[in-house]
């Protein structure tokens, strides 16, 4: 009996940590490097396992601004960061889930109709939030001050995470 059980809990925290590792393997450091250009700077990545899963990223960018006068071209660092969250919906009403989650927010959205699933962009927050196949996926991405660019990234990052959803 006592065997049994101890494979059962085995079994179920293996299901578990592959269920939880995807969205970080699904998007990788050298996948973001190559995604961003990021050509002399390192991409690290933190993963965090709480209640639902948490895969931060950051890198810095080298970019070219512009004094006030406009005349003068400065090269400087960009720090950035791009965050993704998982939540599997365990209740009966998703729809109910994601509504409340959207609601939490506090602040205003539009939809977005080119993934699948339900999707909404926060602009203040560069936020997407998705839901999709029962699971909430919150992507933020801070890279330049670009809300139309952090958009279109957060889309195209959304596009191969939800690739890897049964």
């Amino acid at each position: 009996m006592t065997k049994k059980l101890f494979i059962s809990a085995l079994l179920l925290l293996i299901s578990l940590h592959s269920f939880a590792q995807w969205p970080c393997t699904a998007i990788s450091e050298e996948y973001l490097k190559e995604y961003f250009k990021v050509t002399d700077q390192k991409v690290s990545k933190k993963t965090v396992f709480s209640p639902y899963q948490i895969c931060s990223y950051k890198w810095t960018s080298k970019v070219k601004q512009y004094k006030t006068s406009g005349s003068l071209e400065l090269l400087v660092d960009l720090d950035n960061q791009l965050s993704i969250t998982l939540v599997k919906l365990t209740g009966d009403d998703p729809q109910k889930s994601f509504q409340g989650s959207i609601q939490g927010m506090n602040t205003t959205y539009t939809p977005v109709t080119t993934l699948d699933g339900e999707a909404v962009w926060f602009p203040e927050k560069n936020q997407l939030s998705i839901l999709y196949k029962n699971h909430l996926i919150h992507i933020s991405l801070e890279y330049y001050d670009d809300t139309i660019g952090n958009k279109h990234h957060c889309v195209v990052i959304a596009q191969k995470v939800l690739e890897n959803i049964n």
